[in-house]
């Protein structure tokens, strides 16, 4: 977004940055089907109208300017530009000379249809502050925008891949798809959607540094919320998003030790991680794995075959769940003698994610990076932390995540 020099009150700075108003752009871009640079565009537009170098009468020139890849009813989109996004700052635009009522109404528009906006604005908001806001809510909420020309069908929507894309518009879908909807990878779902936002990490972050630098950037900096607790900085609790959890894991761990057992270690010494219940520490854990794959990339990856360049930890799981939907549990009274040897007859001995013979040429360039060797030294170490390790396994119930992870060094360790 472009950096401006003038100043706006808090209050309308905090209108203009809600992550609800990122959900309204993205809301506007799904539902006229514009591309990603296209609504990075809109949300330059938006800023500059907030910060007065932009006045409304000029949105339309503007949008006729900038979205040319839809056959859209560009009118309406300003008019709903206007209501979603820029109402709720009416009463301060206006002091400006900026009259939005007046505006939609210009264009054919009732601002009354648009006040659940407004309202549903300062909600979120509270929550934001309040460290209880919740994303996907907010991208779920049934609060649909009146129809318009060329809009596809929901469906055809969803088959699109973001994988199969060209590499710049893949790029801008990527970075869209880990700022909106990093939930959706934290947690196992979908094979074919982890899948397809894994294979667009590899082609991505093995072909553009510029590219690279911008996801590390957007990961880094996540505002996705992850557990249900808030975190503990220095006395205070402060909402627990992906950036606020990095910034707890460097303070205890330190930064640039992402291994699994550093992870492991953080969920156990962070007094913000232990209050979390099991599922809650295996999302941190899946996105401090997700950080350290993507800012380390290629390296945790290049003594695995092609189909195991997991970027997403989730893959795995997700991939195991797919293969076994055909084998369900049947009650045991009814299960007949044969169900062994049905459940044993397509046996599952290493998850493999879907990989597109395109990405095959990234990874060999990516496999020409020479690894780095261990220290002789630290293999030295490793002994007292084998040590330290079978001691830390006294602390933890069978079955934790804590003792799993503990479990699984020990096994590297003994290899």
């Amino acid at each position: 977004m472009t950096v401006l020099e003038n100043k706006i009150p808090e209050y309308i700075d905090d209108i203009l940055s809600a992550e609800y108003q990122r959900v309204l752009v993205e809301k506007l871009r799904i539902h006229y089907q514009f591309s990603f640079d296209e609504k990075r565009s809109i949300q330059d537009a938006l800023e500059n109208i907030y910060y007065g170098k932009l006045g409304l009468h000029d949105l339309v020139g503007f949008l006729q300017k900038n979205i040319i890849s839809v056959k859209i009813d560009i009118n309406k989109l300003a008019m709903d530009i206007a209501g979603m996004c820029i109402l709720p700052a009416e009463e301060y635009l206006k002091g400006q000379g900026q009259d939005v009522t007046a505006y939609i109404v210009s264009l054919g528009g009732n601002p009354s249809t648009y006040q659940k906006y407004v309202d549903t604005m300062k909600r979120a908001i509270e929550e934001e502050k309040a460290g209880t806001y919740d994303h996907d809510s907010y991208m779920n909420e049934d609060q649909k925008i009146a129809p318009a020309p060329s809009v596809i069908d929901e469906e055809e929507r969803e088959s699109v891949s973001i994988a199969d894309l060209m590499p710049d518009e893949r790029a801008a879908a990527l970075k869209d798809f880990l700022e909106n909807n990093l939930a959706l990878i934290l947690a196992p779902s979908s094979a074919a959607t982890l899948n397809d936002i894994n294979t667009a990490l590899i082609l991505t972050l093995g072909s553009n540094q510029e590219n690279r630098e911008d996801i590390i950037k957007i990961i880094t900096n996540s505002k996705q919320l992850i557990g249900s607790k808030m975190i503990i900085d220095e006395g205070r609790e402060v909402p627990q998003t992906g950036a606020a959890w990095l910034k707890d894991f460097n303070k205890i761990i330190g930064a640039n030790h992402f291994e699994a057992l550093m992870i492991a270690r953080f969920l156990i010494e962070s007094p913000s991680a232990k209050r979390l219940p099991e599922e809650e520490k295996q999302l941190l854990r899946n996105y401090l794995t997700l950080y350290h794959n993507i800012i380390a990339f290629p390296e945790p990856f290049l003594n695995l075959p092609v189909e195991r360049w997991h970027v997403i930890p989730t893959v795995t799981e997700a991939i195991e769940k797919e293969a076994f939907k055909d084998y369900e549990e049947v009650p045991r009274q009814q299960k007949p003698a044969s169900f062994v040897q049905k459940q044993t007859a397509k046996p599952i001995t290493s998850p493999k994610a879907t990989v597109p013979s395109r990405i095959e040429s990234v990874v060999r360039t990516q496999k020409s990076v020479v690894p780095t060797m261990p220290d002789p030294q630290a293999i030295v170490e490793d002994s007292s932390e084998l040590m330290n390790l079978k001691n830390m396994l006294l602390q933890y119930p069978s079955g934790s995540l804590e003792r799993q992870a503990i479990e699984e060094e020990i096994k590297k360790l003994n290899n």
